[in-house]
């Protein structure tokens, strides 16, 4: 039976790469240790107050990253694979090889799919991963790529801000600041949005790219930017977490924390959950008053229908022991944590608080709240 069960397996798989010339390492054996570690990594998950939505170990593959955009899971690999998976149900729908890794992770749209490796921009279609175009740049990238209807943006290392053209990959306009672009861009209509190195923050026009306003900040950016609601969420160095306008640049509120943010905030309708250098802290999304403060340093992953979970890191004799722990949504009082060391790369789609957890040696888990 577990024989037949691989051998279906591995057809679904070629079937997938038959297109892309992509050559899979795997046997009946390889596939049996991968089951064997799943097992193990399993146990961890039992101790949570967590379900196993779906797993998929990845044949003879070792992950280097995780990214969830849009509606695809996307996986790299320390042999240039990229992996583009149904975050619903596991199913690898396509595999495309690159020739060096990923600068950043790949962004989506409703037809494609854009990344940088080594300055080249490739543009492909998100329902079999075909290689549409690809142009070398006229920089290397220095932020991660975002997509829109007409153009897919891209920041560099020369101080520009780049709008090509899905269709011919021609550039439309480049938008020049005085410094390096960091953190991934945003696009909502009618604007694109993103961060300089000049300590700005910019919104312009995504038809031509002229500015329409930006806004300064006192440090560096230190999480990317979260839009929600017409509203973006900026962490900084400068120990300030900025909600802004997006569409006047008008600052709505700013919640000064005492210590540098760390990570992009978590958005929801009643409040921001942002990590600073020492503290989880929940700020109101309307005041942008302190709801509650949990010393600790955190990554907010997921909330839950009453509870947030976070992942804590901490440095033991030169071993990172990381926990999965449980906090009161509203009282911000710690419930629960338990070990998770045995995973290394996290993600949350934010619109089902599903949580994608997966081991470096391949095995890949989407867990939920009971």
């Amino acid at each position: 039976m577990r024989r037949v069960i691989f051998l279906l397996w591995m057809m679904s798989l070629l079937f997938v790469l038959g297109c892309h010339d992509v050559v899979i390492k795997t046997d009946e054996n390889s596939l049996e240790s991968r089951e064997a570690k799943a097992a193990t990594l399993r146990s961890q998950i039992d101790a949570l107050n967590m379900e196993v939505y779906w797993y998929y170990p990845l044949p003879e593959e070792e992950i280097t990253s995780v990214d969830l955009r849009g509606d695809l899971l996307f996986v790299q690999t320390k042999r240039n694979l990229l992996y583009a998976i149904e975050p619903e149900n596991g199913v690898v729908r396509w595999v495309f090889q690159v020739d060096v890794p990923l600068d950043f992770p790949p962004s989506i749209s409703d037809s494609f799919v854009a990344f940088t490796a080594s300055s080249i921009l490739y543009l492909l279609e998100p329902k079999g991963g075909n290689l549409l175009w690809k142009k070398t740049l006229p920089s290397s990238a220095s932020s991660p790529t975002t997509l829109d209807r007409q153009n897919v943006y891209v920041g560099s290392y020369d101080h520009f801000f780049y709008a090509f053209k899905l269709g011919s990959g021609s550039r439309n306009w480049r938008y020049r600041t005085e410094g390096t672009i960091i953190g991934t861009p945003l696009t909502e209509d009618p604007g694109v949005y993103f961060v300089s190195e000049d300590n700005n923050i910019y919104g312009v026009s995504a038809s031509d790219g002229n500015l329409s306003w930006k806004f300064p900040i006192f440090g560096q950016l230190t999480g990317d930017p979260y839009s929600r609601a017409n509203m973006l969420y900026v962490p900084c160095a400068d120990f300030n977490l900025y909600c802004i306008n997006r569409i006047t640049g008008n600052v709505r509120w700013k919640y000064e924390a005492g210590e540098p943010f760390m990570t992009a905030p978590v958005v929801s309708a009643q409040n921001a959950y942002a990590a600073s250098q020492n503290h989880l802290v929940a700020i109101n999304n309307r005041t942008g008053r302190e709801v509650f403060r949990v010393e600790g340093r955190y990554q907010v992953l997921a909330q839950g229908k009453y509870d947030i979970y976070a992942l804590s890191m901490k440095n033991i004799a030169g071993n990172i022991l990381r926990e999965m722990v449980t906090i009161d949504g509203e009282k911000g009082e710690l419930k629960a944590h338990s070990t998770i060391s045995k995973f290394k790369y996290f993600v949350t789609n934010y619109q089902n608080s599903v949580i994608y957890m997966a081991s470096s040696d391949g095995v890949l888990f989407a867990v939920r709240e009971k």
